[in-house]
C-alpha cells in the first residue's frame, strides 16, 4: 500500500490503516488527537496536511507553512498572497473562529492564558443583546489588551 509521493517513498506505519508519509510520523499523537476532538478520522486529517503543508526536502511537512508570493518577495520583504498559515493553511478568520469555538485546542490554550472572555454581545447598533428574560447576552470574545501590551481583564 505505499505510494509516492513528489517521488517520496510513503512510511510504512499502520495504525487502523493510516499511513503517514515519511518523518512526518512525529505529528502522529497530533493527528490522532485532532481527529478524536474534531471526529474527523485521522487519514482525512493527514491528507489535508499533506495537500496543505508547504514541505522541506524530501517531503517533511513544514508547520510554518505561510502562503508567500514568490514573484513579489525578495530578501528583505515577504509578500503575502493570502492570509493562510499552519500545515492546514487556516486563514485568518478560521484561526480566530477556531479559537473562540468551545471544545478546540486552541480555545484550551487562549482559555489557559486568559486571552478569550465572555463579553455582552451587540447588535448593529452596538447595543446589548438580551434574550426573552432581559438577561444579557454574552459571547465568546478576545480579551482587550492594552498599549502596554498586557491582558486587560475588564
Amino acid at each position: 500500500m505505499a505510494g509516492q509521493d513528489y517521488g517520496v517513498p510513503w512510511t510504512e506505519t499502520y495504525s487502523e490503516g493510516f499511513i503517514v508519509p515519511g518523518k512526518n510520523v512525529i505529528y502522529w499523537n497530533e493527528i490522532i488527537r485532532a481527529s478524536e476532538r474534531s471526529a474527523i478520522i485521522p487519514q482525512s486529517i493527514a491528507t489535508v496536511i499533506h495537500a496543505e503543508a508547504a514541505k522541506y526536502r524530501g517531503g517533511d511537512w513544514k508547520p510554518t507553512s505561510v502562503c508567500k508570493d514568490s514573484k513579489k518577495s525578495t530578501k528583505e520583504n515577504t509578500v503575502y498572497k493570502s492570509s493562510a498559515a499552519g500545515m492546514t493553511q487556516f486563514l485568518n478568520g478560521t484561526w480566530m473562529t477556531e479559537t473562540l469555538r468551545d471544545g478546540t485546542y486552541l480555545y484550551e490554550k487562549a482559555t489557559e492564558q486568559g486571552l478569550v472572555a465572555d463579553k455582552p454581545l451587540l447588535n448593529k447598533k452596538g447595543e446589548v443583546v438580551k434574550n426573552k428574560k432581559g438577561e444579557v447576552v454574552n459571547e465568546k470574545n478576545f480579551r482587550s489588551l492594552k498599549t502596554t501590551g498586557k491582558i486587560s481583564r475588564n
